[in-house]
């Protein structure tokens, strides 16, 4: 069963035992757990790019101290992958100018995989970005790491783009992607 809804019915312990859903933190703790997941994250690609990511976590420090400040609507938005009630992975969205959100922090823990997370949290993220007047959807990512991710977006419709942060620059074998989202109009239509 796959459901799309807010985890703030009970915050007082984990979220409901659905078996693969995608929801918003909702509560401290569902908020802890999702910083816990980016800072795993994080650590990954440093450990899998031998490189150290002291400055990366610095010049994201806005985001990385308050995730619910730097993903708070307007601007922004936070989702997570739940299954069996546990929260196993997370995205962000978060509008960088106008018309042009980027997805953030895609990510699903080891023991989350399998479970068609990653889909769900790529689709909940293109309309939460159409909700927050995107018109595109930007992303950066790495091929030769994260090569199923890759087949994911292009599957979704992400096509190649030139690299639109510093960060392309700094890192080598980073891909910028990018997604053209349906107008207002389609998005009514097909509800």
């Amino acid at each position: 069963m796959s459901t799309n809804r807010d985890l703030n019915d009970d915050c007082s312990g984990p979220p409901h035992p659905i078996f693969a859903a995608v929801a918003s933190p909702a509560c401290p703790d569902h908020w802890k757990r999702a910083a816990h997941l980016i800072d795993a994250y994080i650590n990954w690609i440093e450990q899998a790019m031998r490189i150290d990511l002291t400055q990366y976590r610095a010049d994201n420090q806005s985001e990385l101290v308050s995730l619910q400040d730097y993903y708070s609507w307007p601007t922004g938005h936070l989702l997570v992958g739940v299954v069996d009630g546990r929260i196993v992975g997370t995205t962000g969205v978060k509008v960088i100018e106008p018309g042009i959100a980027e997805l953030r922090r895609m990510y699903v823990a080891p023991e989350g995989r399998g479970h068609g997370i990653a889909p769900m949290l790529l689709r909940a993220a293109a309309r939460v970005a159409g909700q927050l007047g995107a018109e595109v959807l930007r992303l950066e990512t790495m091929p030769w790491l994260m090569k199923d991710a890759v087949r994911m977006y292009l599957q979704a419709g992400f096509v190649p783009i030139q690299h639109y942060t510093p960060m392309g620059s700094r890192y080598d074998g980073l891909m910028a992607m990018e997604l053209r989202l349906p107008s207002e109009q389609a998005r009514r239509a097909a509800s």
